[in-house]
């Protein structure tokens, strides 16, 4: 399958399942907002950034295992909710709804799966980043379970050398304990701020709660989903001043290689 081709079936797919999450979210009364790369490619492409390979969505912590309940209940049957509670190999802290009809071959891991979407909890914070503050425990003790569990094929020779001492010291010991501390001792914090502590961009997605504030619909390919209130202020806290300039071709990678539709 040709790039193009590839990316279109992505696509296509992975908008079904945004469209799928939309309805069981405003059916339900549960705000979400798309985060990361769909938030840039709503207010850059209008759509999905060409060579995005999923699509993001935050829902406030208050309203994330409601969520979980009611994908468990209203997704259509080929559709399948993923999270480490019921998926072996899957560490994240997050969740995702895969389309079991496919399945993808990527180069960054070993992980099998089909097109998804991610769902990330938003935790309120107190936006405070110095060295030894929660937000920054929270963010080093996710790294180390990326590093204990995951086995990444694009780690460098450092994080190569961390993974490898975090399996003989057996560091987390399973695949809960991380989020059990972090659950009940570290995401307690009242402030003014959000934070998507399981997001690619680290510490870049604390941002002022206002940011957020109420839910906008943006046009996104042949629908609407809804995103940030602050859309300005959100992309540059994670993609800079100029955010709405494509990046150099070297960096426009999609790391999925190939799609099989079993079904």
């Amino acid at each position: 399958m040709k790039t193009q081709e590839l990316n279109g079936e992505l696509h296509s797919r992975a908008l079904l399942l945004g469209k799928e999450f939309h309805r069981i979210c405003t059916q339900n009364g549960i705000d979400y907002f798309m985060l990361g790369g769909s938030m840039l490619g709503a207010v850059r492409h209008k759509g999905f950034i060409p060579w995005d390979d999923d699509m993001d969505f935050g829902v406030k912590r208050k309203d994330f295992q409601k969520l979980i309940l009611l994908l468990e209940k209203e997704l259509p049957h080929k559709y399948k909710l993923i999270s480490r509670k019921n998926t072996s190999g899957f560490y994240g802290g997050f969740i995702k709804i895969e389309d079991s009809e496919t399945l993808i071959k990527e180069e960054l891991t070993d992980f099998a799966y089909g097109v998804s979407i991610d769902i990330f909890p938003l935790d309120r914070t107190n936006g405070n980043f110095s060295p030894f503050s929660k937000n920054r425990i929270i963010n080093t003790l996710y790294k180390i379970q990326n590093y204990r569990f995951y086995s990444l094929k694009n780690y460098s020779p450092t994080k190569r050398f961390i993974s490898h001492i975090l399996h003989l010291i057996k560091f987390p010991p399973d695949k809960d304990f991380v989020f059990k501390i972090t659950e009940k001792y570290l995401l307690k914090d009242k402030g003014n701020f959000l934070a998507n502590h399981y997001g690619a961009w680290g510490m870049k997605e604390t941002v002022e709660e206002k940011i957020f504030s109420k839910p906008v619909l943006y046009d996104f390919e042949d629908t609407k989903f809804y995103g940030v209130s602050e859309s300005d202020a959100y992309l540059k806290a994670l993609y800079g001043e100029n955010y709405m300039s494509l990046p150099p071709k070297e960096k426009r990678i999609n790391h999925i290689k190939e799609i099989k539709i079993i079904k």
